[in-house]
This record gives C-alpha cells, sequence and structure tokens, in this order.
C-alpha cells in the first residue's frame, strides 16, 4: 500500500513538473518580447475578467505609467505569459510588494484573474 502511494506522488510529480516546464517554453518568445518592451520603456500589462476597475487603470496609468488593457474573458496564452512576464519586471523594477501596494489604493480585491 505504502508503495503504490509513493508510486503515485512520484507520477503526480513529474507530471506536475513537466506541466511547469512546458508552459516556461511556450512562454519563450512572449516572454522575449516583454523583456523588449520593457527596456524600451514600455509597461503594458494585460488584466483578466468580468469587470473593468477604470481606479485601478487611471492609478496606473498615471501614477506609474503602466497601461492597463483590460481584455475581458478573452484569456490567451501569449497575452497571460506577456503579462505575467511584465508584471515580474515591473515588480522587480517598483520592489517588493508594489502589485499589493496598488491594490490597496485602488481598493481592488483581486484583478488579474487567469485560468492558467
Amino acid at each position: 500500500m505504502k508503495i503504490r502511494l509513493i508510486l503515485a506522488l512520484l507520477l503526480t510529480s513529474t507530471l506536475s513538473l513537466s506541466a511547469q516546464t512546458e508552459k516556461k517554453d511556450n512562454c519563450g518568445e512572449t516572454h522575449a518580447k516583454a523583456a523588449a518592451d520593457f527596456k524600451n520603456g514600455m509597461r503594458k500589462i494585460y488584466v483578466f475578467g468580468l469587470v473593468s476597475n477604470d481606479k485601478f487603470r487611471a492609478v496606473l496609468k498615471n501614477k506609474y505609467q503602466i497601461d492597463a488593457v483590460y481584455m475581458g474573458c478573452l484569456v490567451t496564452q501569449d497575452l497571460k505569459c506577456y503579462s505575467d512576464s511584465m508584471e515580474e519586471m515591473i515588480a522587480q523594477e517598483r520592489g517588493f510588494g508594489f502589485w499589493e501596494k496598488v491594490r490597496l489604493e485602488t481598493e481592488t480585491k483581486k484583478v488579474i484573474v487567469s485560468p492558467f
């Protein structure tokens, strides 16, 4: 019984790691595009979900010079990868807790929603 459980856990871990690696590999070109845009001074994220938050968008644009493009329920792997990469680079640039700070400033519960 213990051996079966251990084998099942190993198989699950291997499949999970494989899926994560595949996702990162699939984002390679999109990550490079986001990195090039970031290097050229462009700060743009894609926001997914049903409700647009005008205050969030305005604070990002006016205070931090970051464009927030609302996509509604249209989530594609490329847009998600681009936005994830850009958000990470912006967080590194602005410092630890930047996105939480913006969330609190704009009283946003959770802005970025993704099925991935």
